[in-house]
């Protein structure tokens, strides 16, 4: 299934859930969790083990269906977390727009 059908139903799900997290595994071992809460969007792009890349992170927020901001702020969570995944993370408000082309494509973690 392509990456942009499997946001589309995991960001219908969120919505169906709010405010509680939703969260897709898909067959590469990422994960993504995704909250809509109180005007609010926030998103988690996860591998167990591992960090996910920079690249995965921001792939996903392009393929995102919906608004996002014009350069998300991410937060590498700098160890494993309780469910055994690390994390990128970021939120926003859901009024904010996007500009896909200001978006970085690198970043580099020191943990």
């Amino acid at each position: 299934m392509a990456l942009n059908t499997v946001l589309h139903r995991l960001h219908s799900r969120a919505l169906q859930s709010a405010p509680n997290p939703v969260i897709t595994d898909l067959s590469g071992g990422l994960r993504i969790t995704l909250q809509l809460s109180e005007g609010r969007t926030y998103i988690s792009v996860a591998r167990r083990g591992v960090h996910p890349s920079m690249r995965e992170f921001y792939t996903v927020l392009r393929y995102y269906p919906n608004a996002k901001p014009q350069a998300p702020s991410p937060s590498v969570l700098p160890s494993v977390q309780p469910d055994g995944f690390l994390h990128i993370m970021a939120s926003w408000e859901n009024s904010d727009a996007i500009e896909l082309d200001k978006l970085p494509t690198q970043l580099s973690l020191s943990l």
